[in-house]
C-alpha cells in the first residue's frame, strides 16, 4: 500500500463531501487537481492557521470572535462566491487570478469559523481543558508541516505538493470537526451535571420532543412495509407519537403554539413577498451554478394544493408552533431555533438516505437548503410569535415546487447565453 496516494485519495473522498470540486475553481500542479476548490481549499487551511496560533493571541481572537470584526472576514467570500458562478457559468473571468482570490478569501472564512468554535469552548466549564488543546495544536500542525516536507525527497515534486496539500486540508478540516464536536460535548456534559428543578424539566422537554419525533419517523417507515408485523409495529408507534403529542398540547397556551389571528393579513403579505424573492434567489442560484432553467415540477407526489395546504399545516404546527413553543420554555432562542430545524432536516428523509448514498456535494445541497429554509421559518415564527408567516412562505414555496410552469425568463437567459 502506498500511503502517500492512500492520504491522496482520502482526502479526495472528504472532499467530495463538502465540495462541489469544480476543476475549473481548483488549483492543479502537473496533472492532478487538488481535493477541493480553491475557495474550501481555503478554508480549511485558514482553520489550520487559526488553530495553531490564535490560542496565544488572546486578544485578537476575542476581538474576531465579536461580530464587529468577524462578520467583515465572511463578506468577501460571499461576494466572490456569487461571482465565481458567474464566471464559470459565462466562462467570462470578472476577476484576475481567480483561484488565487477565492482561496483568500476562504482562508478569512477558515479563520473566523474556526476561532468562533475555539471561542465557544472557551465559554463552557471546560475551559482550562480546551485552552490546554488550543495551545498544544501547533505540535500537530509542525507534524504535518515535517512530514509533507519529507515527501519533496522522496517523490516528484508535483506529488509532493499535492500531497501536502491533501494532508493540510485533513488536519484543517478535522481540526475544526473536532473544536466544534468538542463545544458541542462540554455544552451536554455541562447541562447533564446541573440538576436543579428547571434543567430537568428542560431534559425532559427534549426528551418529549425527540420521542413524538421518533415514534412518527418510525411509523412513517414501517407502516410501508409488506411485512405484516412490521405494519402494525408502525401503527403502534403512530398511536404512541399522537397520544403523546395530543398529551404534551395539554399544557400548552394558544399564543405558545402561535395560534391567533393578530395582523394577520399584514404577515400574509409579508409571508408572500418573502416567498417571491426566496424562490427568485433560488432559481438564479441554479441557473447560475449548474447552467440549469429552472422548471417547476412535482419533486413530491402530492395529489393537489389542498393536499399541500395540509401538509404544511401539519409541519408547521408542529416544527414551529409545538417545538419552538416547548423549547422556548427553557432554551433561549438560538437553540429553540435550531433544533426545530435540525428535526425539520430529519424530517426529509429522502434527502438523508440518497445523502447517505451518494457522495456528492450536489445532493447536500437540497439538505442544506431544507435546513436554511427550516431556520428561517423559525425565526419568523420566533420574530412575530405566530404560524401564519411561516404557514404562507411556505406553502408558496411548496406550490412552486409542484407546479409544471417554466420560468421562460430564465429559459430565454440560458438560451442567450449559450448564443
Amino acid at each position: 500500500m502506498d500511503l502517500i496516494w492512500e492520504v491522496i485519495r482520502f482526502a479526495r473522498e472528504i472532499g467530495s463531501l463538502v465540495c462541489f470540486q469544480w476543476e475549473k475553481a481548483t488549483f492543479k500542479i502537473g496533472e492532478h487537481y487538488f481535493p477541493v476548490c480553491s475557495g474550501c481549499f481555503g478554508i480549511y487551511l485558514g482553520s489550520l492557521i487559526a488553530l495553531t496560533i490564535l490560542p496565544f493571541l488572546t486578544k485578537f481572537s476575542k476581538k474576531l470572535y465579536s461580530i464587529k470584526y468577524g462578520l467583515p472576514t465572511l463578506l468577501p467570500f460571499l461576494t466572490y462566491w456569487i461571482i465565481l458562478r458567474i464566471e464559470l457559468i459565462t466562462g467570462n473571468f470578472i476577476v484576475p487570478g481567480i483561484k488565487e482570490v477565492y482561496c483568500f478569501t476562504g482562508m478569512l472564512v477558515g479563520t473566523t469559523i474556526s476561532n468562533a468554535a475555539y471561542r465557544l469552548g472557551l465559554e463552557t466549564e471546560y475551559q482550562r481543558e480546551i485552552l490546554k488543546i488550543g495551545r498544544k495544536f501547533w505540535i500537530l500542525t509542525l507534524m504535518v508541516i515535517v512530514g509533507s516536507l519529507a515527501t519533496f525527497f522522496l517523490r516528484p515534486f508535483d506529488v509532493s505538493i499535492l500531497f501536502s496539500a491533501s494532508l493540510l486540508f485533513i488536519t484543517g478540516f478535522f481540526g475544526l470537526v473536532f473544536f466544534i464536536s468538542t463545544w458541542i460535548v462540554a455544552l451536554i456534559i455541562t447541562y447533564l451535571k446541573k440538576g436543579d428543578i428547571g434543567q430537568k424539566k428542560a431534559l425532559v422537554s427534549i426528551l418529549t420532543l425527540l420521542t413524538i419525533f421518533g415514534c412518527f419517523q418510525l411509523f412513517q417507515i414501517l407502516i410501508l412495509s409488506s411485512n405484516i408485523e412490521l405494519i402494525i409495529l408502525g401503527i403502534i408507534f403512530g398511536v404512541s407519537s399522537l397520544g403523546l403529542f395530543s398529551f404534551s398540547l395539554k399544557n400548552f397556551a394558544s399564543e405558545e403554539l402561535g395560534l391567533t389571528r393578530k395582523k394577520w393579513k399584514k404577515q400574509v403579505f409579508y409571508g408572500l413577498l418573502i416567498g417571491i424573492g426566496l424562490y427568485s434567489l433560488f432559481g438564479i442560484y441554479r441557473f447560475f451554478t449548474l447552467n440549469e432553467v429552472i422548471f417547476l415540477k412535482f419533486t413530491v407526489d402530492y395529489i393537489n394544493i389542498p393536499a399541500v395546504f395540509v401538509i404544511v399545516l401539519a409541519e408547521e404546527f408542529f416544527f414551529r408552533g409545538y417545538a419552538i413553543g416547548l423549547l422556548n420554555r427553557y432554551f433561549n432562542k438560538s437553540i429553540s431555533c435550531l433544533v426545530p430545524s435540525i428535526l425539520f432536516t430529519i424530517y426529509h428523509k429522502s434527502l438523508i438516505f440518497k445523502a447517505l448514498t451518494e457522495i456528492n456535494f450536489y445532493v447536500y445541497e437540497n439538505l442544506i437548503l431544507v435546513f436554511a429554509g427550516g431556520l428561517l421559518l423559525s425565526y419568523l415564527f420566533i420574530k412575530n410569535r405566530s404560524l401564519v408567516m411561516p404557514i404562507t412562505v411556505h406553502l408558496f414555496w411548496n406550490v412552486m415546487l409542484s407546479s409544471k410552469i417554466s420560468l421562460n425568463i430564465l429559459q430565454n437567459l440560458s438560451l442567450w447565453l449559450k448564443g
